[in-house]
Parts: structure tokens; sequence; C-alpha cells
């Protein structure tokens, strides 16, 4: 009896220590393949939005028909009279002004792309076609909108003064200002500036990050861009903008602006970053993102890899990084 007793004590001492060593090796975890896999979902799913988001941004940025896309010149928006200098209707910080009449882009493709795969220490592809398809007219670009409303209340005439005439062409000019910020203000968020530097210095996998982000913050600043420029658009509509903004405290419509002009704006920003490109020329985004698709596939891997260290013992991750760290030194420099 006592032997059979030190023969148990024995066999679990030792079994502890076994379990012990087990434990200190793989940190206490074992292989949650179920966690692991629900983790790669997300991880996929998050890849593809990434993906959809950057090429969308990348194409907005190469794109020459972000004036059409983006009209912000004044005939667009009033009609024109043929007895006054168009000039007298200023909208401050906006550089693209006067009369004329429409636009017209070259080429009538759905606006020309000038995108081309940039080389890179990653990627071997390059060149890049042409959209193929023109869905501009389709889609209703470089339409006027004179004729629409608000618009179409103003009457091309700025001489007449506090009256219901008046009023109505200070609503038109104030919508006017406001979505000609707006749109002034994505074209260039688009471009990287005036100079575009997206377009010219910035390499495809920073407009991937930059695009994202922005993603994340478009309804807090085009919110905030939307109400700054609809009440700075009441100042700038008309010399009797300080009566008929008394007037709005009374009668609420300055409130229905504010609301109208943030609502329709975060959706139009919403539209052009995550479906207009698609659009307009579905290929040359598909183009753009097998263009970047070796990084972006390392991408999805390093977050598979980190997946792999929540959910997988030590052992297994460890594996799993050190082939991938092979595999992208032979994809960059052999």
């Amino acid at each position: 009896m006592i032997l059979y007793l030190q023969y148990v004590y024995i066999m679990s001492t030792t079994s502890a220590i076994d379990a012990k060593n087990q434990n200190d090796n793989d940190d206490g975890k074992t292989n949650n393949w179920g966690s692991f896999f629900a983790s790669m979902l997300q991880n996929l799913v998050g890849v593809i939005i990434f993906t959809l988001i950057g090429c969308n941004w990348i194409f907005m940025a190469h794109n020459d028909a972000l004036d059409l896309i983006f009209p912000t010149k004044i005939s667009d928006y009033l009609i024109q009279s043929s007895n006054r200098d168009y000039r007298e209707i200023k909208v401050p910080g906006i550089p693209i002004q006067g009369g004329g009449g429409r636009r017209k882009h070259s080429g009538q493709r759905g606006g020309s792309n000038d995108y081309t795969c940039k080389p890179s220490m990653c990627s071997g592809n390059s060149g890049m076609s042409k959209p193929d398809t023109d869905f501009m007219n389709v889609l209703g670009y470089g339409k006027s909108m004179a004729e629409s409303w608000p618009y179409d209340l103003y009457n091309g005439d700025n001489t007449t003064g506090f009256s219901w005439d008046g009023f109505k062409n200070w609503f038109a000019r104030a919508e006017v200002s406001s979505f000609m910020y707006y749109r002034y203000f994505m074209k260039n968020l688009f471009r990287g500036g005036p100079d575009a530097y997206f377009k010219n210095l910035v390499p495809d996998i920073a407009l991937f990050f930059i695009a994202t982000i922005f993603a994340f913050v478009m309804p807090l600043v085009i919110l905030l861009c939307s109400l700054l420029s609809t009440v700075s658009s009441w100042v700038v509509a008309g010399e009797m903008w300080w009566a008929y903004s008394l007037i709005g405290l009374i009668i609420p419509y300055l409130a229905f602006m504010l609301v109208g002009n943030s609502a329709i704006q975060i959706i139009s920003a919403s539209y052009n970053l995550f479906l207009a490109p698609l659009f307009i020329d579905y290929k040359m985004v598909a183009k753009i993102a097998r263009c970047n698709m070796k990084w972006i596939s390392f991408l999805f891997a390093a977050l598979t890899i980190g997946s792999a260290f929540q959910h997988l013992e030590s052992l297994t991750a460890t594996t799993m990084l050190v082939t991938w760290i092979i595999l992208a030194i032979k994809a960059c420099f052999f």
C-alpha cells in the first residue's frame, strides 16, 4: 500500500511538471481554430472595404472629370442674364468663377483617367488603360442646374432690394455658395489640393490609408464644413443678408437650410467616396485594385498572423510569422 501511494505521488508530480513545461512553452494557449477563422473572416471584410475605399480615392485623384462631378463654376448653378456683368456674383475663396457655357470634357468616356500602376519594389505590374465606358451623361454629370430648385428661384437680377424677389435671389445665391464651397472642398480633397499632390507625389499605399482615415471622420468633417459654409453663404449671398437672416430667426428657414444642406452634403460625400467611381468606370477601379493587390495581400496576411497570435498557440503563430517574412523578402527583393 505504501509503495502504491509513493508510485501515485511520483506520477502526479511528474504530470504536474510536464503540464507546467507545456504551459510555459505555449503561454497557456490552445489552438482555438473556430475563433481564428472567425477573426480571419473579419479581416477579409475589413480588407475588402479598405481596398474599395482606397481604389475609389485613387480613381478620383487621377480622373480629369472632377470639374464635372464637383462643379464650381457659377454658370452651372444660376441663369445668365445678357444685360449684366456675371462677375458681380462673388463666392469668396473659390477661384473658379465667371460665366460661359457648360464645360465640355474631353473624350466623353467617363472622364479620362491617367492613372498608371506606379512601379515599386513589391509590384511588378505596369500600365493602366483608359476607361472604356461613358457613364458621365447617364449619371447626369455636366448638366446645368440652373433650371432645378432652388437655383431656379434666381431671376438674374441683383437690384430687386428688400422684396419677395430679392429674398428668392438671396436664398438661391446662398445655396449656390454653400454647395460650391462643399464641392470645391471635395474636389481638392480627392486631388490633394489645387496642385494635385495626391496624383503627382503621394504613393498609392499612402492614399489607401488617407482614404480610410477620411472615411472614418467623414461625417463629422462634412458636417462641420457644411454648417460653416451654410452660415457664411448667408452673408455673401447679397447686401440684404442681415434682413433675411433676422427674418429667418422667426420663420425657421435658416434651420431648414442648415439641416438640409448638411444631410445632402454628407450623403453626397458618401456616394462619391463609396459608389460613384464604380458607376463611372468599375473596370478602372478593378485595375487599380489589381495593381496594388500584392501589398494588399501581404496586409491581409499580416492581419491573419495577428489573429494567430491572439487565438492560436505561440509556436503556430510564430511559424506563420516567419513564413510571412520569408515570402515578403522574396517578393520584394528577388
